[in-house]
């Protein structure tokens, strides 16, 4: 399947951009719709990559569906959403291991799907503003392979402690 590229900063700060739904399969480069502040929700099909700022600082945007999305590049790149609260992310295989700040200020995150084998790696430090984060799998089973073979820096198995 033919991928497309939004480019680096083609839609940024777009204030009036509202909706967004791309069926194609895509790549976001950087900044790519960093700053439009009217954004409410977006929707895209498939997404081999979202790199380094693409949603950043888009303080409206509250649902976000990406169920394709392999990787996560870069960081900031749902910084500053604060009015985000779910985010579909169910095929993701790769999240960069520097990141820290790719849900910076996503104070209302409560709902983040995530697929059944953990991505390769996520920083400890990820989801430190999501105070009411409920990661949702999709199998019972997941949860204990989540905990018993985390890859998240410093974390310990429950069951071990």
């Amino acid at each position: 399947m033919e991928s497309y590229i939004i480019q680096n900063e083609q839609f940024k700060d777009l204030t009036n951009l509202v909706h967004v739904s791309i069926m194609q399969n895509i790549s976001l480069s950087e900044d790519c719709f960093m700053g439009c502040t009217s954004l409410t929700d977006a929707t895209f099909g498939s997404a081999n990559l979202l790199s380094n700022g693409c949603f950043r600082n888009c303080g409206k945007l509250q649902t976000l569906v990406i169920p394709q999305c392999r990787s996560l590049k870069g960081d900031y790149i749902f910084a500053n959403c604060g009015l985000l609260r779910t985010l579909d992310l169910s095929s993701l295989e790769y999240v960069d291991p520097t990141s820290v700040n790719n849900f910076a200020g996503c104070t209302s995150l409560i709902n983040l799907n995530l697929p059944s084998n953990e991505p390769f790696t996520f920083n400890k430090d990820s989801f430190k503003d999501c105070t009411n984060l409920h990661i949702t799998l999709q199998f019972e089973d997941d949860y204990i392979r989540y905990d018993d073979n985390s890859r998240v820096e410093g974390d310990l198995p429950e069951d071990s402690m």
